[in-house]
């Protein structure tokens, strides 16, 4: 049996393994990194004991947590703190997109950020996410750092699928200029982007037809 000496004194963790002595900082910090890896099913994620700080808010705002309660939580007076300092890729910059952080987006894509990352169940990419939910300002950034507008997802459908059938005019007409033959793509369907635009939406029936 381990018998505690003055200087283990205050010693608050302990080894799980015989003979029980107090764990060393480094065990601890290897602890951390193995929970934050788990804690969001990532085990390539690169982290330090100490991005705690980082990694949670960052996947808060990924998933779709407001800016103000963020910085509320972490006790940020501004999001220049935040963004600079703290945001971190966490593999997930699609959430970014879908979810229209564009300071976030720009802040990824200015530090290497690779726009076409896809998602590993459904393979949507950023665009694919941004353009389903019409977050215009966010397709024109991610298409100027050479986003693939042709990309297909597990259905088959490019983000111009995903903006046509949710009506999203804008969104539509900057994929076309971006990439004019994405407007002929069939997805597993054999349906192309304007076999989806809701048939009310007579402007957007005709900027594919033009």
């Amino acid at each position: 049996m381990y018998r505690r000496n003055k200087k283990d004194e205050g010693k608050l963790f302990l080894s799980t393994v015989k003979p029980f002595k107090p764990v060393t900082s480094q065990t601890i910090s290897r602890w951390l990194v193995n929970t934050i890896k788990m804690a969001y099913e990532n085990t390539d994620l690169k982290v330090k004991a100490h991005s705690t700080r980082a990694i949670g808010p960052s996947w808060a705002l990924f998933n779709g947590a407001s800016m103000k309660s963020i910085l509320e939580s972490a006790d940020w007076s501004t999001d220049t703190t935040f963004i600079k300092f703290y945001l971190r890729n966490v593999d997930v910059k699609h959430y970014a997109s879908r979810n229209g952080h564009l300071r976030a987006c720009k802040v990824l894509l200015e530090n290497g950020a690779d726009p076409n990352i896809c998602t590993r169940s459904g393979l949507s990419s950023a665009l694919h996410r941004s353009a389903m939910k019409g977050h215009g300002a966010i397709v024109q950034l991610l298409i100027s750092h050479r986003a693939d507008c042709a990309a297909c997802d597990a259905d088959g459908k490019t983000p111009l699928h995903k903006a046509a059938e949710n009506g999203f005019e804008e969104v539509c007409s900057t994929l076309i200029k971006a990439n004019p033959t994405c407007k002929i793509v069939l997805d597993n369907k054999n349906k192309t982007p304007m076999d989806y635009v809701p048939t009310n939406n007579i402007q957007l029936l005709k900027l594919f037809s033009s």
